[in-house]
């Protein structure tokens, strides 16, 4: 039996895209794993087990489907699952408690036995092929001694690992991990995407409201320019879990006199058209942009996001700029559309042929 695991049981675009990578490249049928039993599939995700469900036996082979899981806590992944109004309290709660006891309660909230929650312990390794598709860690630093020698030997019994960017390929080599670097799977869909016709002056916008909170008067201004020069702007929620807060962004904006629009997509597939169909698109999340990338889309990275940083730097340094000064985004996002459109095929189609390579190698490397 074959299962890939991740973060697959909360609507966060990035992680519903990861398993659609995996089921169109392995040779037999996929069960998806995540710390909860959900099914996302009429909004564009996959059904999944509980991992504390699966009894995996010799000759199984489980795929880690990618994302920043190497670091990733029980106290995130129960965190994402919660409503906004969970979210308020447990934030206070974190700020009162100890991490580790915030961590140790939501591992038993998830009945979770893993020391992380998306990589599996040594003991799975020597018993079944696991490998890692384009991960990141872009927090591995603030992991504990035990968590990091959990790490180490976890990975190091592997059949397979790629890293997304050179970052984690570089802090997994301090520890003794020897890992690829290939594109995050998601970029392998520019492969598969026809050329569309952009929407006139369209500019997408998309922010968590932890970005745009300390920056709201000036992200306003900078929006209410573009909308004064004949744009149109929409704010696209692309973040819908705690803890990824679009949707409280956007009232932010609003409530602060932003000229802005909210686009109302609320499924993987409505999401994608947006962006694909957007004069030029700018945000916080890293998916935004490796699709943005995969349609060919003008694009913009909100600075001061590690993990989109880091990948926008090993990926597509000559596509994608990144905006450290919020004044100057509208200069910045005219200057993204000047950009030559060969470029741009360029980076689309070198990140998805390198996806498709990973993907392929990584599939070979679970067979039996």
């Amino acid at each position: 039996m074959r299962y890939s695991i991740g973060a697959y049981d909360r609507f966060n675009f990035g992680d519903l895209l990861f398993p659609h990578a995996i089921d169109r490249y392995s040779p037999e049928p996929v069960s998806h794993i995540s710390t909860t039993r959900v099914d996302l599939s009429e909004r564009g995700g996959v059904k999944t087990v509980a991992v504390q469900d699966v009894v995996l036996s010799p000759g199984d082979s489980l795929i880690v489907g990618g994302g920043d899981v190497l670091s990733a806590s029980w106290l995130g992944a129960w965190w994402h699952l919660q409503s906004e109004k969970v979210d308020f309290v447990a934030r206070a709660a974190n700020r009162l408690l100890p991490q580790p006891v915030m961590n140790e309660m939501a591992r038993r909230a998830l009945s979770g036995s893993w020391p992380l929650p998306f990589v599996p312990p040594p003991d799975i390794c020597s018993a079944t092929a696991v490998a890692y598709s384009s991960v990141s860690g872009s927090h591995i630093h603030a992991l504990d001694r035990r968590e990091i020698e959990y790490l180490r030997s976890a990975m190091q019994a592997a059949r397979y690992i790629s890293v997304r960017d050179r970052e984690t390929q570089a802090i997994l080599a301090t520890i003794g991990v020897d890992a690829a670097l290939a594109p995050d799977s998601v970029a392998v869909f520019g492969l598969h995407t026809p050329p569309t016709e952009r929407l006139p002056r369209t500019f997408v916008l998309q922010a968590s409201d932890q970005w745009v909170r300390p920056r709201v008067h000036e992200l306003v201004n900078a929006i209410n320019e573009l909308a004064a020069e004949g744009w149109r702007v929409e704010f696209l929620s692309i973040g819908q879990v705690a803890g990824h807060s679009d949707a409280k962004a956007l009232d932010r904006l609003r409530r602060a006199g932003a000229r802005v629009t909210a686009n109302d997509a609320s499924s993987v597939s409505e999401i994608w058209e947006v962006i694909r169909n957007a004069t030029t698109f700018s945000g916080s999340s890293l998916h935004g942009h490796i699709v943005s990338i995969a349609n060919e889309t003008p694009c913009v990275a909100l600075g001061g996001v590690k993990k989109l940083e880091d990948y926008a730097r090993t990926w597509s340094p000559d596509v994608v700029d990144v905006c450290t000064d919020v004044a100057t985004l509208p200069m910045m996002v005219k200057q993204a559309r000047s950009r030559p459109n060969d470029l741009r095929s360029e980076a689309r189609l070198r990140a998805a042929n390198s996806a498709r390579l990973n993907l392929e190698s990584m599939m070979e490397a679970v067979a039996f």
